[in-house]
């Protein structure tokens, strides 16, 4: 099994080392990244917008955190996640969605080459032309089920099309009344129907620890002491142009008046929540100095991920925060964290287990912040273990579904939820933190109704793709699982990368009659795992 970064939520990238019977390939060197040449003379120096993309080739050992402050550099930007410890390996056969993906689409969808090593041993170059199922199939159909993917060539934007770049984040303390208060301001939004026909914005709740206590202290009680609340709305302008434009006539709908902005009606009601923490909440505009384009946004929304050291993650978080108020934060938390027994806070690293999902259908908001809230509750009773709870509605830009085998593209909501705790306290907090996960993964799903499905990029649960229920789940288009079978009884039909989630080879009679395409070509190659890439 390949592993980049080692992200996938349940270790299925990551082998036990008492396994006798598999081999983990580590790609975590793979992290070279390399612009076209004439991309930072045009853009930096000549500030040219004749050319929309730049070609911009990574290995899969490269985190998200890196990828974009080369980008960032070049003006380049292109749509992914805000983890920034997240390899691209498996965020781009997964999908690489983010705040850009309701404007632009998902970064696998910016895949333009990928270079692999198959179960043969052969080393191939497949492009949309080239072996071009197996281009289809690596991205988005099954991440690790076809080879072990070295390097991806990808199509990076020009950030200075896109002069109406704009972004708010705020935060708040949590109380219950206040996160009820934004989850319902949000949902307005995303019922308007200014939200829903174009693509110029998105926006996102998160629930994270609290900036006061990076360290995770037991030493806060209270749930606002605890956690924080924020939001964040990113506005590329794509359809409308500047944020301050005025709503068409033809999108006004309830008292809105003619000549309403984007900014007052979509903006404006987060601003006058009570409690916003001023230090910390921020707004982003476009201007042309490299620093305030749509790259550096980007770059700038990205957000501490708690898996790890959590000192690293402390660092990750001070680009939030101004300096003197970071220092200040920095000896309180330090303080705390002595007093909560931590010897060495450069070594305390912390734990997560996860509960996820999403949703194709509508449902009861009141009832869902009811699901969080009780979740909420119920994880404060435990001083050790807190919650990063994101909430999104997603609406993925469309793209041609025959470019890659990302089989949910018509989701409408998605959250997930990470329970984290430091790994001093034991294995009993270890359980205790296990146990809300999964009790928050069936009262979340409860919520969400009967068109509850799963993203690639969040596994948690049953993961036994033999199960009819998982498939179901995971790809609720039967016949984009039987394809991927097909594609992997090519090219891989003995099964060489697997995990019980990958996709299997086809054996079914019906499958191989009807659904897949003659196996003459590939009888004749043998099939022996390359090993030159441990070495």
């Amino acid at each position: 099994m390949a592993r980049s970064g080692g992200h996938q939520y349940c270790g299925l990238s990551s082998l036990p080392q008492s396994s006798k019977t598999s081999i983990q390939v580590d790609m975590r060197n793979f992290t070279s990244i390399t612009t076209e040449e004439d991309a930072k003379y045009n853009i930096l120096e000549n500030k040219d917008r004749s050319k929309d993309a730049y070609k911009v080739t990574m290995g899969v050992g490269v985190r998200i955190r890196e990828l974009y402050q080369v980008l960032n550099s070049h003006n380049l930007f292109v749509p992914g996640g805000v983890c920034g410890s997240v390899c691209v390996g498996g965020h781009f056969q997964s999908s690489a969605m983010g705040i850009l993906m309701k404007s632009f689409g998902l970064g696998l969808d910016y895949v333009t080459r990928i270079k692999m090593v198959l179960s043969s041993g052969e080393i191939v170059i497949a492009t949309p032309t080239e072996y071009g199922d197996l281009f289809w199939a690596v991205l988005g159909g099954s991440p690790g089920a076809f080879g072990i993917v070295v390097e991806y060539e990808i199509n990076a934007l020009n950030s200075l099309s896109y002069e109406h770049a704009f972004a708010v984040r705020h935060f708040w303390d949590y109380t219950n009344e206040t996160f009820r208060d934004v989850v319902d301001k949000k949902f307005q939004i995303t019922q308007h129907p200014a939200y829903q026909k174009l693509n110029d914005f998105i926006a996102y709740i998160t629930i994270g620890p609290h900036i006061s206590n990076p360290y995770l202290s037991t030493s806060c009680k209270t749930p606002s002491e605890r956690h924080m609340i924020s939001l964040v709305l990113v506005w590329t302008g794509v359809d409308s142009g500047s944020i301050y434009n005025s709503i068409p006539s033809n999108l006004l709908c309830g008292n809105l008046s003619a000549g309403t902005t984007f900014y007052s009606h979509f903006v404006g009601p987060f601003n006058n929540i009570a409690g916003i923490k001023s230090g910390m909440s921020s707004e982003f505009e476009y201007q042309q100095d490299n620093d305030h384009t749509l790259s550096h946004i980007l770059g700038h929304l990205m957000v501490p991920d708690f898996v790890g050291n959590l000192k690293s993650n402390w660092n990750d978080t001070k680009r939030m925060i101004k300096f003197q108020e970071a220092e200040e934060i920095e000896n309180k938390a330090l303080k705390m964290a002595r007093d909560d027994g931590v010897k060495n806070i450069d070594e305390e690293m912390a734990r997560y287990s996860v509960a996820a999902g999403c949703t194709t259908g509508s449902f009861d908001i009141s009832f869902f912040v009811d699901q969080v809230t009780d979740r909420l509750r119920a994880l404060h009773d435990n001083p050790h273990l807190y919650c990063v709870f994101q909430i999104s509605d997603m609406g993925i830009k469309d793209a041609d579904s025959r470019i890659n085998a990302f089989p949910l593209r018509n989701v409408k909501f998605a959250y997930d939820a990470w329970v984290i705790w430091r790994e001093s306290p034991g294995s009993d907090t270890a359980e205790d933190a296990i146990g809300w996960a999964k009790q928050t993964k069936v009262d979340i799903d409860a919520a969400l109704g009967n068109n509850t499905c799963s993203f690639m990029l969040s596994t948690n649960g049953n993961l036994d793709i033999h199960d009819p229920v998982v498939q179901s789940r995971y790809y609720p288009d039967k016949s984009i699982f039987e394809r991927l079978q097909c594609i992997k009884r090519c090219y891989d039909p003995q099964d060489i990368f697997k995990t019980k989630f990958t996709v299997p080879p086809a054996v079914d009679n019906f499958i191989l009659d009807k659904k897949c395409p003659p196996l003459s070509f590939y009888s004749q190659r043998p099939y022996t795992l390359l090993l030159i890439l441990i070495a």
